[in-house]
C-alpha cells in the first residue's frame, strides 16, 4: 500500500502487531506497607512442587469449600472447559472468507464484532468473542509481518479485494489494534483484585 508523499505514518500504527513490537517492563513488586509483612519470592519452589504432582491430582487446604470449588476451572473435561473438542469435532470451518458480501452482509459483521468487543470490554475473553470471527482469524493467520500483510486471502491471485472486503478489512484492523492498545493499557498499570 502506497503513501502519500506528505503523509507518515507513525510506526506502531503501520504495524499490526498487538504487543507492540516490544515487551514493555514489568511493573515493579507490590510494596507491601503493613508491619510484620516480608515478601520474597517462591516461584521456583512452587514449580518444584508443582512438577511432582500427577495429572488430575489436587491440591487442597481444609478451608476449600465447595462454594470456592464452583469457581474452579477443569481443562480437558467438556463439561467445565468451553473451548473443549470431543474427539470428533473439527476446528476446519467451510466458510470462504473470500466470497463476494454484500454491504448488508458486512455491515451484519461488522455489528457481530462491535457486540463481541462490548462483550469482551466487560470480562469475557478474547477467545470466546473477537477471536471467534472467521475475518479476525483469517487476518492474524499466519500472523501478519506488517499491517500490508494483512490480509483475509494471503497470496491471492494479485486482484484488488472488492470494496466491501476493503471496509470490513479496514474494521478488523482497527478493532484489533484497539483490542490490542486496550491490553497494553491494563498490562502496564498496577491491579490488585480482591474480595469485597
Amino acid at each position: 500500500m502506497a503513501v502519500p508523499s506528505g503523509f507518515a505514518m507513525s510506526e506502531d500504527i503501520s504495524r499490526l502487531s498487538l504487543e507492540q513490537g516490544r515487551d514493555p517492563p514489568h511493573p515493579p513488586a507490590p510494596k507491601p506497607s503493613a508491619n510484620g509483612i516480608i515478601a520474597f519470592d517462591i516461584t521456583s519452589k512452587f514449580t518444584t512442587a508443582a512438577g511432582t504432582l500427577s495429572p488430575g491430582e489436587l491440591v487442597k487446604d481444609g478451608f476449600f469449600t465447595l462454594f470456592e470449588s464452583v469457581g474452579a476451572l477443569e481443562i480437558m473435561d467438556p463439561k467445565m472447559d468451553s473451548g473443549c473438542l470431543e474427539a470428533e469435532d473439527s476446528l476446519d470451518v467451510d466458510y470462504d472468507v473470500s466470497r463476494p458480501l454484500l454491504p448488508e452482509e458486512v455491515l451484519g459483521i461488522i455489528d457481530q464484532l462491535l457486540c463481541h468487543e462490548m462483550s469482551w470490554h466487560v470480562g469475557y475473553p478474547l477467545s470466546q468473542t473477537v477471536l471467534t470471527s472467521v475475518y479476525v482469524e483469517s487476518i492474524l493467520m499466519p500472523k501478519p509481518a506488517t499491517i500490508d500483510d494483512a490480509h483475509f486471502i494471503r497470496n491471492a491471485s494479485g486482484t484488488p479485494p472488492s470494496p466491501m472486503h476493503a471496509v470490513l478489512r479496514a474494521y478488523c484492523l482497527g478493532l484489533l489494534k484497539t483490542c490490542g492498545n486496550v491490553n497494553e493499557r491494563i498490562k502496564n498499570e498496577h491491579y490488585y483484585e480482591g474480595l469485597t
